[in-house]
């Protein structure tokens, strides 16, 4: 009798030790693992290569010595207004510079002389909104206006340090003396440097590249999928010194790529579309689809237009950029999550208090190891952000005590 006891002791034991070990093997083998529920935006993006077409006019030089524009890059200039200079020799330039730097400082005083702005707080004031306008341009690339904002500062602080000493008859001196200088320094430089001027208003850029006649507004209507392939072999040689830089007209520009048919067939004609340009230019730029030409060999040229940022863009050519097909907001989820419950409805289990708990879900985009879910900020059933997602587990259902 005792041995029988002894025998239903140490088999219950075995059962009790086999149990445990199939439970801890069983825990390792499908351990619990949990991911945060992010609310993210996704996009479905494509990668392009393409050219920018502008309706530009490259401006001859008029001398074989060292050039210097006289404005800057992307500047809007008049008809008939100076972009560069041809120095005949380093004296000429030299000479140049130092009656550009006297005229600026002559101009700048003139106004300050007759200023009759006697309030010291609004010449601060308008010192700090210069400082701001300078920061804000070069954090943004902005270039075209940084002359301008900068002359503006000068005569500013000019304007304070006559209020704050008083003596107007020390800036008339100064006034005079500059005035004789800027007179000989322009009769010294006479007839030994040349001058190329805007033949019409529009945009300055030095840059010439050779694609200016070939890659034309015109051209952009009807070019085909391998006249884009050779466009490389078009292009005009461009000979050192032989341009002082050219003109952009207009302010429109477009952007001329050959994409696979498939994704043309995303895009309507006439319809709006999101480039993102991440290289020279950083930023989304809605454009007009302005063309989708008939496929060719499986690819189709697709032309995109704006006119917005042209100063900023004016100096690329070839450059790549993405399509923003599309963008979805909503809640990350782990692909190996989703789970299918008795009712054929797909959904997550999160934790809750220590037990499992299954959500409904939506799916509106799927990325390659996840998907992003539909959030609605407004409902308390739905799964939300902050939310602890089961992503394994074993045996789950509704209710289940997590330990």
């Amino acid at each position: 009798m005792k041995r029988n006891g002894t025998i239903a002791a140490i088999i219950f034991v075995a059962v009790i030790v086999g149990y445990m070990a199939v439970y801890i093997i069983g825990a390792f083998a499908s351990p619990l693992t949990t991911s945060e529920a992010v609310l993210i935006t996704a996009e479905e993006t494509v990668t392009i290569n393409g050219y920018f077409v502008r309706d530009e006019q490259p401006v001859l030089s008029a001398g074989t010595g060292d050039s210097e524009a006289c404005v800057s890059e992307g500047e809007k200039v008049s008809a008939g207004e100076a972009l560069a200079v041809v120095y005949s020799d380093s004296n000429a330039k030299e000479t140049n510079v130092a009656l550009s730097t006297a005229e600026s400082r002559l101009e700048r005083l003139q106004r300050v002389a007759s200023s009759s702005t006697t309030d010291i707080s609004g010449i601060d004031s308008g010192i700090s909104s210069s400082l701001n306008k300078l920061a804000y341009s070069t954090l943004h690339e902005e270039f075209s206006s940084l002359s301008t904002t900068c002359d503006e500062l000068k005569t500013l602080v000019l304007e304070r340090e006559l209020l704050s000493s008083g003596d107007i008859s020390e800036v008339e001196s100064t006034i005079a003396a500059l005035e004789a200088e800027v007179l000989s320094l322009r009769n010294s430089i006479s007839g030994v440097t040349a001058y190329m001027y805007a033949p019409a208003s529009g945009y300055f850029s030095s840059s010439v590249d050779g694609y200016e006649d070939v890659l034309t507004p015109e051209k952009a209507e009807t070019i085909t999928v391998a006249e884009l392939q050779d466009i490389s072999l078009q292009k005009a040689d461009v000979a050192e010194g032989k341009y002082c830089g050219k003109m952009v007209y207009g302010f429109e520009w477009r952007f001329v790529t050959a994409i696979s048919q498939d994704k043309a067939e995303l895009l309507d004609e006439g319809g709006r579309i999101t480039l993102r340009f991440s290289s020279d230019y950083i930023g989304d730029v809605r454009v007009n689809v302005e063309r989708i030409s008939e496929p060719e060999n499986g690819e189709c040229v697709v032309v995109f237009s704006s006119n917005t940022h042209i100063s900023e863009l004016m100096h690329l050519r070839r450059q790549s950029v993405d399509i923003v097909f599309a963008s979805y907001e909503g809640i990350r989820v782990p692909k190996e999550a989703i789970r299918i419950d008795e009712n054929g409805e797909s959904g997550v289990y999160i934790l809750y208090s220590a037990q499992a708990k299954f959500i409904k879900i939506k799916q509106i985009y799927e990325a390659d190891s996840y998907f992003v879910i539909e959030y609605d900020a407004s409902s308390s059933s739905g799964l939300r952000p902050g939310d602890e997602i089961i992503v394994h587990s074993k045996n789950l259902y509704d209710g289940k005590i997590i330990e």
